[in-house]
């Protein structure tokens, strides 16, 4: 019996022309790569703050990652693909039972995304202020309501970050000293304290958007014009905050990968796009980039790992849900919100 993965590593299970198939594998999604498109399919998993379990969901799910994904990036979402199967063979887009769904992307060039840039050495302070300016332009039109601005109060906030140091104390002296851990903890809460008026100053202000939720350096390609993708499709609640917040994480990223170098910090330029008052709220620096990077990726490695699994015989399955053996995270697991950085 064939599996879907081996079946869609076959270049004529594809309705474009490409010369090979590429795989990658994450926790939540297997992805095939062609030469000129991309099909990412959600595994059917459920860890609390994601749930894909069912043929359904999975269908939902798709739509709502080229919706939201479409906002920064427009030409590169292509649509939701069936992938389907005629009783020997499963196919994109082909004959027979409709057993799954696939995201349908162009292929962006891996030598145009900024970590890959920036580790060549060849990112410049223009590359910096063209994404600056096209985060800006996003944030300036993205979506608004009395329900996203419940976001952006702080006992929000607040519940976001304890929930954060909550997950991140098991990784204590693995991922984060001891005395890192005390001192974010402590100035955070600190601040929540000191600050309180500044977080329904926020609110007013309209600065709770419904925003990106995962921007990082992975998620930048330094095309003309500026692609920005991989949006939070599957959590409303890591996407809707302060548009800082979406800044914050990326500066995050910027000041973490350049550790080391001689060169000036890219995240310097970034900043400078940034209004001048907001940025006396900064965070520690020492101390916020290897904590959150930590977070993200400590939490990333506490999940199942499915690599090769989720992806099997699809045939009759739209209704099943995550199988029994998947372990299921207690409480879910939020990435790190930079939230109190600014």
């Amino acid at each position: 019996m064939s599996s879907m993965i081996d079946d869609l590593m076959i270049p004529s299970a594809f309705p474009d022309s490409t010369d090979k198939i590429t795989l990658a594998q994450t926790h939540i999604s297997t992805v095939f790569i062609g030469d000129k498109f991309v099909y990412k399919i959600k595994k059917p998993v459920n860890f609390g703050f994601l749930d894909f379990s069912t043929l359904k969901k999975r269908n939902y799910y798709c739509k709502k990652e080229v919706e939201l994904n479409s906002r920064f990036s427009k030409d590169v979402y292509l649509g939701v693909i069936p992938i389907t199967y005629d009783g020997n063979r499963y196919y994109i887009d082909g004959d027979g039972e409709i057993v799954d769904y696939a995201v349908k992307m162009r292929r962006l060039s891996e030598d145009d995304l900024l970590k890959t840039r920036l580790k060549k050495g060849i990112v410049t302070s223009d590359d910096i202020m063209r994404i600056g300016k096209a985060i800006a332009a996003f944030h300036k039109k993205s979506k608004r309501s009395e329900e996203i601005d419940r976001f952006g109060c702080l006992e929000s906030i607040k519940f976001n970050t304890d929930e954060n140091f909550q997950q991140t104390a098991d990784f204590i002296d693995k991922s984060i000293t001891k005395e890192q851990y005390d001192q974010i903890k402590n100035w955070t809460n600190t601040f929540y304290k000191e600050k309180k008026d500044l977080f329904m100053s926020r609110v007013k202000k309209g600065m709770i958007r419904d925003c990106h939720g995962d921007l990082h350096m992975e998620h930048i390609c330094l095309s003309d014009p500026i692609v920005i993708f991989d949006c939070i499709e599957f959590n409303d609640r890591f996407r809707y905050s302060d548009i800082l917040s979406d800044i914050a994480f990326l500066l995050m990223d910027l000041e973490f990968r350049r550790q080391g170098s001689s060169s000036t910090c890219p995240a310097v330029h970034l900043a400078s796009t940034i209004p001048r008052p907001i940025l006396e709220l900064r965070w520690p620096q020492e101390t916020s980039a290897p904590c959150g990077r930590g977070t993200v990726r400590r939490a990333a490695e506490s999940l199942p790992d499915l690599t090769r699994t989720g992806l099997g015989d699809r045939r009759g399955t739209s209704t099943v849900g995550s199988s029994p053996s998947t372990p299921q995270p207690s409480g879910g697991c939020s990435r790190w919100k930079p939230v109190a950085c600014w």
